[in-house]
């Protein structure tokens, strides 16, 4: 009812591989192109998977064709930059008109209000770093890539900008706010392997706007947080994530998402919450299964590096060895947030998982009383690739 002609293709962009759709539509001009390509999207959001749905369609008079009837991809023209409807102010600064410019060139969007959101602007963690050294280059600051997870706004990025203050460890502690305003229940993400619930930022976009999201990360991350000793018993290590979760909030019912890691975590501090007589309506966890050996296949220091490297697009060679300098140097170069995890941090990460996956390999798996929501990969992405696929699966 809507298309005479469509032609889809993927296409290299400034997001990295996308699919870019032309169409023409049926009985009608293109008069409203970016209304009737919002309205397009929003009805095929509907019926295929993310990954099927195109990150543009353009409104063509006809499609261009070869003189032997073939569609000339070279004549399609370039996708147009989908304009919205700004939630929130103009920004009235000069330093917040920048960062919206920042966002707009790197996240493809135009009329960025002062209020929104990085991430609910369809940013995620593998675009952090392009969009700060955009940050940078507009304002000539020199913001690190956390600031992104600390000030996700323009107005609270600006404003990070201009005060200097940009501090390392607020994307470090044992919470995450990926999305700390809403009048929900708060969603709880468990950390996968690297400890981190950086990655849970892809899903913003497409969760509930009014529902707080809050990410559990390993604890002692922080550079300005002292040491801690590692947990001796599975029921030490659930208590530190309970007792985190329930600092935000006190009483059930309780939603947990887990990935990876995560996900058998998830599922042991579900079990504690209901022995403590607390509600969980939500038990979701994402290629994970309460039984099996985390530490599989990455026995050694060095495999769990490769493994990091690997996910992010970039092998080494068998007889290069690795130290967390060496790695944190390769994670620059490939352009992966986790760059910037400072090199004690790291270290933690790595001594830590050795610490859980040790106890999830001899801990019993406790009983849950409800529902577990199982998501499984569908598809692998390639590690290059900067596509939507890629915004959750790949930067662990």
């Amino acid at each position: 009812d809507y298309v005479a002609e469509a032609v889809v293709r993927a296409r290299e962009t400034h997001r990295g591989t996308e699919l870019l759709a032309w169409i023409v539509p049926l009985g009608r001009q293109c008069d409203d192109s970016q209304e009737f390509s919002r309205g397009l999207l929003h009805e095929l959001g509907r019926h295929l998977p993310d990954y099927m749905v195109p990150a543009t369609v353009q409104c063509l008079a006809e499609i261009p064709l070869t003189p032997h009837g073939k569609v000339d991809d070279a004549a399609l023209p370039q996708p147009d930059r989908l304009s919205h409807a700004p939630a929130g102010r103009a920004p009235n600064t000069s330093a917040e008109r920048s960062v919206a410019r920042a966002f707009e060139a790197v996240l493809g969007v135009t009329g960025v209000s002062a209020t929104e959101s990085f991430f609910a602007l369809g940013g995620h963690s593998f675009l952090a770093q392009p969009t700060i050294a955009a940050v940078n280059t507009e304002l000539g600051s020199e913001l690190p890539v956390q600031a992104i997870f600390q000030g996700p706004t323009v107005e609270a990025l600006a404003a990070l900008a201009e005060s200097g203050r940009n501090e390392v460890s607020d994307s470090l502690r044992a919470v995450l706010p990926l999305r700390p305003e809403g009048h929900g229940a708060p969603i709880f993400t468990v950390h996968p392997v690297s400890g981190l619930s950086w990655a849970f930022s892809a899903l913003l976009a497409h969760l509930e706007t009014d529902r707080p999201v809050l990410g559990l990360q390993m604890h002692g991350l922080a550079p300005d947080e002292p040491e801690i000793t590692e947990p001796a018993s599975m029921q030490e290590l659930v208590s530190w994530y309970i007792a985190t979760t329930q600092e935000e909030q006190p009483q059930g019912p309780y939603h947990l998402l887990g990935w990876s890691l995560g996900g058998r975590l998830a599922h042991r501090i579900a079990a504690e919450l209901q022995h403590r007589g607390h509600q969980v309506s939500t038990l979701a966890v994402m290629d994970a299964y309460p039984e099996g050996d985390s530490a599989a296949g990455v026995e050694t220091d060095q495999d769990l590096w490769r493994s990091f490297l690997k996910n992010i697009g970039t092998e080494v060679p068998e007889d290069e060895a690795l130290d967390v300098h060496r790695v944190a140097e390769l994670m620059d170069e490939a352009g992966s947030s986790l760059a910037a995890v400072p090199e004690a941090s790291m270290t933690t990460i790595i001594r830590r998982f050795r610490t859980i996956a040790g106890l999830l390999k001899t801990a019993p798996v406790p009983v849950v009383d409800g529902d577990l929501h199982v998501l499984e990969v569908t598809h692998d992405v390639p590690a290059d690739d900067r596509s939507e696929e890629r915004r959750v699966g790949k930067e662990c």
